[in-house]
């Protein structure tokens, strides 16, 4: 059930609300491509409407072409938005706290960066989970390998991310690919849970049909590292690793290109903890050119994830959605269909609907990044909707 449409109150022609999303309790931070900004919407105490942003986020020290909201994460009062054409496309990522009045415009409390960064790394893809925040650079060099790319974990420093005196941290550790070669853009995609990181890379592989990666903190804590397990397609994938999200126990990596029609490889932990492996059942459909699995979304049980579709046929063609798939008695199989087909009740072809997808419980936001709003093309929104 589509419960409200969120728009930005200054929103201009191809700003592009949407490009990322996500959610934690009653809050949803949608990042934009164009316009350096990130939209906070809190939900109303009445329920969830359409309406304006509570909050909007951005650098102290934005620039044009920055791409500051091209990727953001959510994890309780802690909201992280990637800049990943900071500085000559080093990168950035700023990390705002909730103020105890609630979310209000504000710049960073603090702001990340690699120790090591380097121009053209695009270091800035994010994700969060507790105190713990990972960035990623997908393409930045290692041990000589242009573009095998790399991803930072960063753990909140004392108390508080705020700090007057260090308002720009380092990170606490580099996690890279034991095996990675030139061009695997390791770090296309992000996620975490707990202690768990699974780190996308759309060209790795003999085939180059990318693989991912998991890499569980030690019981010490975070150290820099290679991975603990890597994940694989049976078959050729298509861009495995584009799109991922985590519980921890569950990885849901997207492909979409696998099949011709795309496609989401579901990894489910083995009983003695994550171990080198292919998936455990693939998520697909059958029509060509939806871009499905272009985003994913788990939500904390891993009983449903969410598979974005931004030029799927649903409401109108090419509009774009997004598919709800729930995990039968027996587990996750490839035999698994979708329960449900979700689309915007006035979506046009185009609008690039589920271009990003985030779930939380029972409510999911979706992004719809090249909405037109009013006469505003390419503005961009987002949509909340819950099962009913």
């Amino acid at each position: 059930m589509q419960l409200a449409k969120l728009t930005a109150s200054d929103g201009k022609s191809a700003d592009k609300l949407g490009e990322s999303i996500g959610i934690s309790g009653n809050v949803i931070v949608v990042g934009t491509l164009i316009a350096n900004a990130a939209y906070v919407f809190v939900k109303p105490p009445t329920g969830w409407k359409d309406m304006t942003q509570t909050a909007k986020l951005t650098a102290s020290d934005g620039m044009v072409d920055d791409l500051f909201g091209v990727r953001v994460a959510i994890s309780g009062d802690v909201i992280v938005v990637g800049a990943p054409g900071a500085n000559q496309n080093q990168g950035a990522a700023y990390v705002f706290v909730k103020p105890p009045t609630g979310w209000k415009d504000m710049t960073e409390s603090a702001k990340l960066i690699a120790s090591d960064g380097a121009p053209g790394d695009d270091f800035g893809f994010v994700a969060v989970s507790g105190s713990t925040v990972v960035v990623s650079a997908f393409n930045a060099t290692v041990n000589g390998n242009v573009f095998q790319g790399a991803a930072y974990v960063f753990t909140k420093p004392g108390g508080s991310w705020a700090n007057p005196d260090r308002p720009v941290l380092t990170e606490t550790a580099k996690l890279t690919a034991s095996d990675g070669e030139v061009n695997d853009e390791f770090g296309t995609a992000v996620a975490i849970a707990g202690d768990t990181v699974a780190v996308g890379a759309e060209f790795a592989s003999p085939g180059r049909g990318g693989e991912t990666y998991v890499f569980v903190k030690p019981p010490s804590g975070w150290v820099t590292a290679t991975e603990t397990a890597k994940l694989q397609a049976s078959d050729q994938g298509g861009h495995l690793g584009f799109s991922i999200a985590t519980n921890g126990n569950t990885v849901a990596v997207g492909a979409p290109i696998a099949h011709d029609n795309g496609g989401v490889y579901v990894y489910v932990k083995p009983e003695g903890g994550w171990s080198d492996m292919t998936e455990t059942a693939q998520l697909l459909v059958t029509k060509r050119g939806w871009d499905f699995g272009n985003a994913v979304a788990i939500n904390g049980t891993g009983k449903v994830i969410v598979v974005a579709a931004p030029e799927g046929n649903g409401r109108q063609i090419h509009a774009g959605d997004a598919f709800v798939f729930l995990r039968p008695s027996g587990g996750w199989k490839t035999t698994t269909v979708y329960k449900y087909r979700i689309f915007a009740d006035d979506g046009f072809g185009g609008d690039e609907f589920a271009q990003s997808v985030s779930l939380n419980g029972t409510t999911l936001a979706v992004g719809a990044a090249n909405a037109t709003i009013g006469n505003n093309g390419g503005q961009g929104a987002a949509y909340v909707f819950a099962a009913q």
